[in-house]
Order: structure tokens, then C-alpha cells, then sequence
């Protein structure tokens, strides 16, 4: 019985990690522009080396200096960070107390999610980030991989 309950537990979260928020969720959140926003998931991490296209998409990324400097700028309180599903405020020294507790591990974010917002009125059109999401590996209880898991939001 525990096992279903775990499986289901897993199930619907994940099942919330693949699907992309809606235009409603929270006052701030997914404010349109006047194309809209562009909300895109970026592989940083693969755990398939036999994907060609996934190992190309990040051959020249420096993962671990690109996730080292967003969390300096989070550390530094340049970026106000949420909580993905309470889409509360995270106080940097709580940020802080989640990493030294390993909550939240750099090492592990495997994937960003970005929101930007295009301004078509200007050639080139100019893009700007909204927000990116961090997310990290999910597995079932059986180790295996079934999606993401969003740690935390950042908006800029």
C-alpha cells in the first residue's frame, strides 16, 4: 500500500514538473509582452552519453561555472528567488542554510528552464530573462529516472 501511495505521490509531482505553468498562476507570474513570453527548458547536465543531439546541445557549456555565478548573484541578493510550488520568497541566508544542509546541491542541477520575453519592435529583436527555473534529476523509488524536480525560481 505504502508503495502505491509513493508511486502516486511521484506521479502527480512529476507529472507538475513537465507541464508548463499557466498565464493565471500567482500575481507576477507569466505576464504577457506583446508576443508574449517564450518559456524554454535547457538541458545542462546530460545522463545520456549515447544522445548525440543532448551531447552537441551542451559540448561547449561550462555547467558547473555557468550554475557557480547564478548562485553568486542569488548569494549576493542580486536575484529575489521563490520556492517553485509555494512561490514564496526564499531569504538568501534560508538559500544559504538549503545548501549547506544539501537541499539544494549545485552539482546536481541538471536543467534550467528560462522564461524571456521578446521585443519583435526592434531589429535584431531584442530577448530579456524573466525567470529561470532550477531543476535537478527526479527518480522513482526504484532509482529510475522519470523527469525533473523545480528546486526554486529566480527572477531577474
Amino acid at each position: 500500500m505504502n508503495r502505491i501511495i509513493i508511486f502516486f505521490c511521484i506521479t502527480i509531482s512529476m507529472w507538475g514538473c513537465n507541464s508548463t505553468p499557466s498565464a493565471t498562476q500567482g500575481p507576477n507570474k507569466r505576464k504577457n509582452s506583446d508576443v508574449g513570453s517564450v518559456y524554454y527548458d535547457v538541458i545542462i547536465q546530460s545522463n545520456k552519453p549515447k544522445d548525440d543531439w543532448e551531447q552537441i546541445a551542451i559540448e561547449k557549456l561550462d555547467r558547473d561555472k555557468l550554475v557557480q555565478q547564478l548562485f553568486k548573484q542569488i548569494i549576493d541578493n542580486k536575484l529575489r528567488i521563490e520556492d517553485f510550488y509555494e512561490e514564496t520568497k526564499i531569504p538568501v541566508a534560508e538559500f544559504k542554510k538549503k545548501i549547506s544542509n544539501g537541499e539544494i546541491d549545485p552539482n546536481k542541477i541538471t536543467k534550467l528552464q528560462f522564461e524571456e520575453v521578446w521585443n519583435t519592435q526592434q531589429v535584431p529583436i531584442q530577448k530579456r530573462i524573466k525567470s529561470i527555473v532550477f531543476a535537478e534529476n527526479a527518480y522513482d523509488h526504484l532509482g529510475k529516472k522519470m523527469g525533473y524536480k523545480p528546486l526554486f525560481i529566480c527572477y531577474y
